[in-house]
């Protein structure tokens, strides 16, 4: 599992109650060990940034928290049934459950019952989060359905260059009802598994953490059984099994993206 003991020098330990910047923030997402402890520290916080971080941790830890042991067991099932790398999966899995440990007591999981996800996201978007947005879309419950605001949220994440909003936004290529509006505003995008993945290239693109030992891939792999060897996510992406059209393809939304 990784473990970091100590964080750069120009990251605010999770105990320091003063407002981080973005960048610190998303640093201190992906390097800090204890989520929970993170979490705790900016709990009362309203601006838009410690509020997206406190869902980011919720929603990272929200599968070993609610059931710890089920988590690990689960593993070992899965292992039996799915084509995953077992090494990388268990090891994406380890990752999750050491840095989300403190999410094992009582008073941590009203954190992230399935109604505090959504309410996360939704004091967040509300306090201004274009990120908190895009995942409150992905997730089918925009602050608004009136065209014009789904129109310019879309845009919004679009100017933004915010690497969280297009990681938020990527899961809309893969849910037939939102994709085709998203589509409509951006042409030439993919739809499914390969539209997903080109958000999350175009988000690496703009500082998102995207090695091997990074959050997306320890995610993907975790829970979506997309494992890779390779340092970083593009290689990852690039080196699956697809063929050369669709590769460009990937390739040209990326850019079409940025």
């Amino acid at each position: 599992a990784k473990a970091v003991n100590a964080l750069p020098a120009d990251v605010a330990d999770p105990g320091d109650q003063r407002l981080m910047p973005v960048s610190d923030l998303r640093v201190a997402f992906e390097q800090v060990d204890d989520l929970y402890a993170l979490m705790a520290a900016h709990a009362q916080k309203n601006n838009a940034e410690s509020l997206w971080l406190i869902s980011k941790i919720a929603d990272f830890c929200a599968e070993f928290g609610r059931d710890p042991a089920a988590y690990m067991s689960d593993t070992e099932s899965i292992l039996k049934v799915a084509a995953v790398d077992p090494y990388l999966y268990r090891n994406s899995r380890s990752t999750v459950a050491h840095r989300c440990r403190g999410f094992v007591t009582a008073a941590a999981k009203d954190d992230i019952a399935h109604a505090s996800l959504l309410a996360h996201k939704t004091r967040a978007a509300d306090a201004g989060s274009v990120a908190a947005e895009a995942a409150l879309l992905s997730q089918r419950a925009p602050l608004s359905t009136d065209t014009e605001y789904l129109k310019d949220l879309v845009s919004r994440v679009m100017d933004s260059k915010d690497p969280d909003a297009y990681a938020a936004l990527s899961m809309s290529m893969v849910d037939d009802r939102i994709f085709p509006l998203i589509q409509k505003e951006i042409g030439g995008l993919l739809d499914g598994e390969n539209g997903m993945f080109a958000w999350y290239l175009a988000a690496c693109h703009f500082g998102l953490d995207c090695t091997r030992d990074g959050a997306l891939m320890t995610r993907i792999c975790a829970e979506a059984f997309v494992c890779g060897r390779e340092q970083n996510f593009e290689m990852m992406v690039f080196n699956r099994r697809i063929t050369s059209i669709e590769a460009e393809r990937i390739r040209q939304m990326v850019s079409v993206l940025k």
